[in-house]
């Protein structure tokens, strides 16, 4: 996952390892209106995906498995509507995920928020 400099504009590229390096196919953009991307790959090839930008926004897709290039995500949902929301942060050990945001309202001291949710797998 990577962030157009300067821009809102996210994208993302699918590697496959073989042989101790990764093959990377083309970048894909996903998201024309965001900012600071961050990502959980589980071993089920879920993908779970939170980035900032009028509020604190979550996703999840799966890896395709018709073509090694492509994510097929589910709709975005606003877990906060704060537009202060910066760095965010997700993580999983595949039964529960946390995510975690920090709330930059301009005060002298940032405060940190989280989230678990148990993840649905069928």
């Amino acid at each position: 996952m990577h962030q157009v400099s300067h821009e809102s504009l996210l994208h993302y590229r699918r590697g496959t390892v073989s042989g101790g390096t990764i093959e990377f196919e083309e970048s894909v953009r996903y998201d024309n209106h965001a900012e600071n991307p961050a990502v959980a790959l589980l071993d089920n090839g879920l993908v779970l995906e939170v980035h900032s930008l009028g509020g604190f926004i979550s996703r999840t897709g799966t890896l395709s498995l018709n073509d090694p290039g492509q994510i097929e995500w589910q709709t975005p949902i606003k877990v906060d509507e704060d537009t202060s929301i910066v760095y965010p942060a997700v993580a999983s050990n595949g039964a529960q995920a946390v995510a975690t945001c920090n709330d930059d309202n301009g005060v002298t001291h940032p405060e940190l928020y989280y989230s678990v949710a148990k993840l649905c797998t069928e």
